[in-house]
């Protein structure tokens, strides 16, 4: 997902409405930049520091391996009696002992490997053990995390949400494609899962809403890199894309709503 995969950004062909509806309520942070890939920018996300002093300096092994004297923010809000779960891709280490499980998360559900090819019926690391499950791994992330959200809505809790989409190889059910299919200069399947996750954001909203839990949880949207390549996409019409230097390649969606804490408007 880069910074032009909305049409609150100008985006002619997507309109995703829960991402946009957001987009509209939230402080919006028009300059956020990140690293050209997306293993460095989980580093710093979770680390609060530049990701080189964490060791992660690439996507690929080993570069793409935390230090494990890093602290993360799931240890530290552990630590202040969070609950802590993260529901997606790691990538931030694929041997054992890098394993989110022993950095601060108290509950966990992954991918083994962080193998971006299991987009149906996936085999998932649930608390380390492998799990089989039903349906387009999307959809399940977020049934697990919402899950996770109403078990601990009395308590303070961190759930961090990273999708597996959309990123290559692109798959997505049917109906979230077709009616992309036929648009000149568009990738129906990427658009789709474009789709898709704007459904699930959408769900994720009104399970907050249903809990009552809305106005007081802070909802960060953000992606991890620049427009990704390979595929028909709008990339705001800015140069490079995922991978480059160039302002299209480290431009990132930086959304923050909290309630009245963070007043929508643009930010810079």
């Amino acid at each position: 997902m880069g910074y032009g995969e909305m049409s609150a950004h100008g985006n002619p062909v997507l309109k995703p409405p829960n991402l946009d509806a957001f987009h509209r309520e939230s402080a919006r942070f028009t300059n956020f930049a990140v690293s050209p890939t997306c293993a460095p920018t989980r580093a710093a996300l979770l680390t609060g520091k530049h990701e080189f002093k964490s060791s992660v300096t690439h996507a690929i092994r080993p570069m793409s391996s935390m230090d494990l004297e890093a602290t993360t923010i799931a240890q530290l809000f552990q630590q202040k009696g969070f609950a802590t779960g993260i529901f997606g891709k790691w990538h931030l280490g694929r041997d054992e002992e890098y394993g989110p499980w022993f950095r601060g998360f108290d509950e966990t559900l992954t991918v083994k490997g962080d193998y971006q090819s299991s987009h149906f019926d996936p085999t998932l690391l649930k608390n380390r053990e492998p799990t089989s499950f039903k349906g387009y791994r999307t959809d399940i992330l977020f049934d697990e995390a919402m899950t996770f959200i109403e078990k601990n809505r009395d308590k303070p809790f961190f759930c961090y949400l990273p999708t597996y989409s959309p990123h290559s190889p692109l798959r997505v059910p049917e109906q979230y494609s077709r009616p992309y299919e036929g648009q000149e200069g568009v990738n129906a399947t990427f658009s789709g899962m474009m789709a898709n996750v704007d459904e699930n954001v959408g769900r994720l909203i009104v399970k907050l809403r249903t809990l009552e839990l809305d106005t007081s949880t802070l909802v960060i949207v953000m992606s991890d890199n620049g427009g990704t390549y390979g595929v028909d996409t709008w990339n705001a019409g800015m140069r490079g894309r995922k991978g480059s230097v160039w302002y299209g390649g480290t431009r990132a969606v930086s959304l923050w709503r909290c309630g009245s804490l963070f007043p929508a408007g643009d930010r810079g």
